[in-house]
Protein backbone atom coordinates (compact mmCIF):
# COMPACT_ATOMS: atom_id res chain seq x y z
CA UNK A 1 0.00 0.00 0.00
CA UNK A 2 1.44 3.91 -1.13
CA UNK A 3 0.99 6.17 1.15
CA UNK A 4 0.71 10.01 0.21
CA UNK A 5 3.28 12.13 2.28
CA UNK A 6 2.54 15.47 3.36
CA UNK A 7 6.17 16.47 4.41
CA UNK A 8 6.95 19.72 2.28
CA UNK A 9 11.01 19.53 1.51
CA UNK A 10 13.01 22.61 1.00
CA UNK A 11 15.17 22.36 -2.11
CA UNK A 12 16.80 24.92 -4.85
CA UNK A 13 17.61 24.34 -8.49
CA UNK A 14 20.15 25.70 -11.22
CA UNK A 15 20.21 25.62 -14.55
CA UNK A 16 22.45 26.64 -17.52
CA UNK A 17 22.02 25.79 -21.28
CA UNK A 18 23.31 26.85 -24.18
CA UNK A 19 22.06 26.40 -28.28
CA UNK A 20 24.35 26.74 -31.28
CA UNK A 21 22.79 26.44 -34.90
CA UNK A 22 23.72 26.90 -38.85
CA UNK A 23 21.55 27.69 -41.32
CA UNK A 24 21.75 26.92 -44.48
CA UNK A 25 19.40 28.54 -47.07
CA UNK A 26 18.50 27.68 -50.43
CA UNK A 27 19.77 30.07 -53.61
CA UNK A 28 16.45 30.89 -53.89
CA UNK A 29 15.73 31.80 -50.25
CA UNK A 30 12.51 29.76 -50.41
CA UNK A 31 14.11 26.65 -47.91
CA UNK A 32 16.12 26.63 -44.87
CA UNK A 33 17.79 23.93 -42.93
CA UNK A 34 18.59 24.56 -39.35
CA UNK A 35 20.75 22.11 -38.09
CA UNK A 36 21.14 22.58 -33.56
CA UNK A 37 21.99 21.44 -30.36
CA UNK A 38 21.15 22.27 -27.14
CA UNK A 39 23.65 21.21 -24.24
CA UNK A 40 22.56 21.67 -20.31
CA UNK A 41 23.57 21.06 -16.79
CA UNK A 42 20.66 21.22 -14.01
CA UNK A 43 22.26 20.95 -10.18
CA UNK A 44 19.09 20.11 -8.10
CA UNK A 45 19.71 19.98 -4.21
CA UNK A 46 17.33 19.61 -1.32
CA UNK A 47 17.65 20.53 2.47
CA UNK A 48 18.14 17.12 4.38
CA UNK A 49 19.80 15.90 1.17
CA UNK A 50 23.67 15.76 1.97
CA UNK A 51 24.64 15.12 -1.92
CA UNK A 52 22.82 17.25 -4.85
CA UNK A 53 21.78 15.13 -8.23
CA UNK A 54 23.26 16.68 -11.96
CA UNK A 55 21.45 16.10 -14.48
CA UNK A 56 22.73 16.60 -17.76
CA UNK A 57 21.17 17.01 -21.46
CA UNK A 58 22.18 16.91 -25.05
CA UNK A 59 19.39 17.69 -27.42
CA UNK A 60 19.92 17.72 -31.01
CA UNK A 61 17.84 18.70 -33.62
CA UNK A 62 16.44 19.91 -37.25
CA UNK A 63 14.21 22.30 -38.82
CA UNK A 64 12.97 22.48 -42.25
CA UNK A 65 11.63 25.95 -42.58
CA UNK A 66 10.05 27.27 -46.00
CA UNK A 67 9.35 30.83 -46.91
CA UNK A 68 5.54 31.85 -48.57
CA UNK A 69 6.37 35.15 -49.52
CA UNK A 70 5.15 37.57 -46.75
CA UNK A 71 6.69 36.40 -43.50
CA UNK A 72 4.80 33.35 -43.18
CA UNK A 73 7.05 30.10 -43.13
CA UNK A 74 5.87 26.79 -42.39
CA UNK A 75 8.17 24.28 -40.77
CA UNK A 76 8.60 20.76 -39.96
CA UNK A 77 10.74 20.46 -36.52
CA UNK A 78 12.34 17.22 -35.18
CA UNK A 79 14.02 17.37 -31.65
CA UNK A 80 16.00 14.24 -29.77
CA UNK A 81 16.85 14.46 -26.10
CA UNK A 82 18.97 12.52 -24.10
CA UNK A 83 19.31 13.44 -19.98
CA UNK A 84 20.97 11.63 -17.92
CA UNK A 85 21.21 12.05 -14.04
CA UNK A 86 24.36 11.75 -12.15
CA UNK A 87 22.74 9.54 -9.40
CA UNK A 88 23.74 9.59 -5.64
CA UNK A 89 23.17 6.14 -4.56
CA UNK A 90 22.06 7.40 -0.78
CA UNK A 91 19.43 10.01 -2.12
CA UNK A 92 15.71 8.31 -1.76
CA UNK A 93 13.99 9.17 -5.04
CA UNK A 94 16.64 10.04 -7.54
CA UNK A 95 15.60 7.35 -9.81
CA UNK A 96 12.30 10.18 -10.52
CA UNK A 97 14.22 12.28 -11.83
CA UNK A 98 15.67 10.17 -15.16
CA UNK A 99 13.52 10.95 -18.33
CA UNK A 100 14.21 8.01 -21.00
CA UNK A 101 15.46 9.07 -24.65
CA UNK A 102 12.25 10.69 -26.35
CA UNK A 103 11.86 12.25 -30.36
CA UNK A 104 9.55 15.27 -30.67
CA UNK A 105 8.32 15.01 -34.07
CA UNK A 106 6.47 18.81 -35.13
CA UNK A 107 5.06 21.19 -37.57
CA UNK A 108 4.57 25.01 -37.08
CA UNK A 109 3.84 27.91 -38.51
CA UNK A 110 6.11 31.00 -38.09
CA UNK A 111 5.76 34.83 -38.81
CA UNK A 112 8.03 37.89 -38.62
CA UNK A 113 6.62 41.18 -38.12
CA UNK A 114 8.14 44.45 -35.86
CA UNK A 115 11.50 42.51 -34.83
CA UNK A 116 9.58 39.48 -33.26
CA UNK A 117 8.79 36.02 -34.14
CA UNK A 118 5.96 35.19 -33.91
CA UNK A 119 4.87 31.03 -33.90
CA UNK A 120 2.33 28.53 -34.01
CA UNK A 121 3.94 24.71 -33.31
CA UNK A 122 2.07 21.13 -32.87
CA UNK A 123 4.12 18.30 -31.60
CA UNK A 124 4.54 14.75 -31.15
CA UNK A 125 6.51 12.92 -28.83
CA UNK A 126 7.51 9.52 -28.21
CA UNK A 127 9.78 7.36 -26.27
CA UNK A 128 10.56 8.64 -22.70
CA UNK A 129 7.72 11.48 -22.73
CA UNK A 130 4.99 10.69 -25.09
CA UNK A 131 1.72 12.55 -25.85
CA UNK A 132 0.96 15.93 -28.14
CA UNK A 133 2.12 19.19 -27.60
CA UNK A 134 0.61 22.58 -28.71
CA UNK A 135 2.73 25.65 -28.26
CA UNK A 136 2.33 29.64 -29.03
CA UNK A 137 4.60 32.16 -28.66
CA UNK A 138 6.49 35.08 -29.69
CA UNK A 139 10.04 36.17 -29.65
CA UNK A 140 11.78 39.33 -29.57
Amino acid sequence: KNEVSNDVIDGYGLNAAFKIGLNFTSEEGLVTFQPAVMGSYSLLAYEDVDDPNHIWQVAPQATLLFDLGRGCEPYLKVLGSYARMVEDKDNPGSDDVYIKPYIDYGIGLQTQWIGAISFIEATWRSGGLEGFALKAGINF
